[in-house]
């Protein structure tokens, strides 16, 4: 019964395994549950920041630097959001397979999440600087912050990140941060001019750094739901692989106990056989 020994041992490690994974699955569950909350707020935060630059931009006698919508821009950013930790699948790959793909001559890299950072290089991209990803919701606007004081020596911002489509689903995308888009100058001259104690050029400078904040936050957050849901889909496929060895083992080890047993009960009829035999020839 060696061999049944070692099957039991295995389904009992594999036991142990699938108890790991549903925790981590359970984990992902619940932050991407987590991050879909928060990207309610968050939105609302940037609408509010948009409709104030479009109400501050009305103040406006002169243009400055940060409303000039140049073709070419002085220097650009290409923001690539990855995870930090791992069982996220093709995840950091997708997204820094896009950031290649959108890659332009003078921009610079900059990489959030050590595990893509770990494997830029294999998609040819050599980040300026990197920060690591927040591994709870909490930390989001942490590395958000972070992140916005690199961005502020930059005129034109790009980031590439999952965009959370629900369930377990995502969708890489690309969106530009800065500048500010035309839309947002648009608005119609509100009724009454809005209180303000700071210059036009000065509050809008302001409102656009805080934007920056904003959309990074949304962008951070949408990631960090899609990365939750990469991994929540790779658990649970993990969790059916392990159910079906389990049985697989489970279906060999009642074989092997059939075996054995078929196997006992030859020798006791192949014993008590011997036993009539030999006892009928001394009869003789």
């Amino acid at each position: 019964m060696e061999d049944a020994a070692r099957i039991e041992a295995r389904i009992a490690s594999l036991k142990d395994l699938g108890d790991l994974f549903s925790a981590i699955e359970a984990i992902a569950a619940s932050r991407v549950q987590a991050a879909q909350e928060s990207l309610t707020s968050v939105r609302r935060y940037a609408e509010v920041i948009e409709h104030a630059i479009g109400e501050a931009a009305s103040l406006r006698t002169n243009t400055t630097r940060p409303f000039v919508f140049d073709d070419i821009l002085p220097t650009s950013a290409l923001v690539a959001i990855c995870s930090e930790q791992g069982f996220t699948g093709a995840f950091n790959r997708l997204v820094l397979e896009r950031a290649r793909s959108e890659l332009a001559p003078k921009d610079t890299v900059i990489i959030v999440g050590n595990r893509g950072a770990a494997i830029a290089a294999d998609h040819e991209l050599e980040p300026a600087f990197k920060l690591g990803m927040a591994t709870r919701l909490e930390g989001v606007l942490a590395i958000a912050r972070q992140l916005a004081a690199k961005l502020n020596a930059f005129d034109t911002i790009r980031v590439v990140f999952g965009k959370y489509r629900g369930g377990s689903q995502f969708e890489v995308e690309i969106r530009q941060i800065l500048p500010p888009a035309k839309r947002l100058f648009a608005i119609e001259t509100p009724r009454t001019k809005p209180l303000h104690q700071l210059p036009p050029a000065i509050l809008l400078q302001r409102l656009i750094g805080e934007l920056l904040l904003a959309e990074l936050m949304l962008a951070l957050t949408e990631s960090f739901a899609s990365e939750n849901a990469a991994r929540l889909q790779i658990m649970q496929g993990a969790d059916h692989s392990i159910c079906d060895k389990i049985e697989s083992l489970t279906q060999s080890s009642r074989q092997l106990r059939q075996e054995h047993i078929t196997s006992e009960l030859l020798e006791v009829v192949a014993g008590a056989e011997a036993v009539r035999v030999m006892g009928g020839g001394s009869n003789l």
